[in-house]
């Protein structure tokens, strides 16, 4: 693969600037190429003609496709997937996806979307002329070496659209509907408490002793990570990593954005402020401010404890 100039000097400032040179050009280039495929995709969807609009993002879906949060049977595949987004695109009129929180890591991302339209047909059997409505929701993506979604996981909210469509009753009916389809494990609650929990024990600069071992006390310890190195890395790689951020910026606090969570998945993008110190004292040399941002999708096993973890580091500003 011949690796564009414009991502090689990126890498390149990233390992001059950054002691800790998490990633690697490959990683960098994937995430990249994850985003322009999302963003690509909302594209797709929003294009004016819907016959068009809806072959066309079929065709983001490989033939192996495993869609959770759409069936209460289990797992949807490619033939189910298409049957269920035919309506969707048929008889929502004037209706355009907004992504309003995107989170890539390597082949994986996040997205929190909405869209308003105006439903004139028959969805989730309730039918309706020029009615008014609007979804929302969040869903992860896998995708395959060749940018083809493989695998795909919902957390629709369920109540909101079935109240605008049926009011109180569709309300209760959609949140029963939730708890069919949003996936077994940790609720939304669940998980955005936990990625909560995580920053906070980051967050622990005057005690560094504390900050590492509640740190780690999140992480399974058979854990499996993406894009601290060049390969998949487990526990103690992981471990080394966030020892080697805080030795060089002791001071480094997180704050983090938006939260998204579907099937046990959390998806959060954390923005860090601290300097840049090393072993060396502040006062024998001038102290570097930086801002790290880290785009993080993780996986929860039903202890609560991160088990998969997909993470994208930018190069410092």
């Amino acid at each position: 693969m011949i690796v564009p100039l414009r991502l090689f000097l990126i890498f390149l400032l990233f390992c001059v600037v950054n002691p800790v040179a998490t990633g690697n050009v490959a990683w960098i280039e994937k995430s990249e190429v994850t985003r322009k495929l999302m963003q690509e995709m909302d594209k797709t969807i929003n294009q004016a003609d819907r016959n068009k609009a809806y072959h066309d993002y079929m065709n983001f879906f490989a033939n192996e496709l495993q869609a959770y949060g759409l069936s209460e049977t289990g797992v949807a595949n490619l033939d189910y997937v298409k049957q269920h987004y035919k309506p969707v695109f048929e008889y929502f009129d004037d209706g355009l996806l907004v992504t309003d929180t995107l989170v890539v890591a390597g082949n994986m991302a996040a997205q929190r979307y909405h869209s308003l339209f105006t439903l004139n047909g028959s969805f989730d059997g309730v039918s309706y002329k020029d009615k008014l409505a609007a979804i929302r929701g969040f869903t992860f993506f896998e995708f395959n070496e060749n940018g083809r979604i493989i695998r795909r996981w919902s957390n629709h909210d369920h109540a909101y659209r079935m109240e605008q469509l049926l009011g109180a009753q569709g309300r209760e009916h959609g949140t029963i509907l939730s708890k069919r389809l949003n996936g077994p494990g940790l609720s939304a609650q669940k998980v955005e408490e936990t990625i909560r929990a995580l920053v906070a024990a980051n967050n622990r600069i005057h005690d560094p002793d504390l900050r590492k071992s509640e740190t780690m006390a999140m992480f399974s310890p058979d854990v499996k990570v993406w894009g601290v190195t060049k390969s998949v890395a487990g526990y103690d790689e992981l471990s080394r990593y966030f020892s080697d951020i805080w030795k060089s910026f002791p001071d480094l606090v997180f704050i983090p954005g938006d939260l998204l969570s579907a099937w046990s998945f959390g998806a959060v993008i954390l923005t860090g402020h601290g300097t840049q110190r090393g072993n060396i004292k502040s006062t024998d040399t001038d102290v570097a401010p930086i801002k790290i941002t880290i785009e993080l999708i993780l996986h929860f096993n039903d202890l609560s404890k991160i088990d998969l973890v997909y993470l994208y580091q930018h190069p410092l500003d």
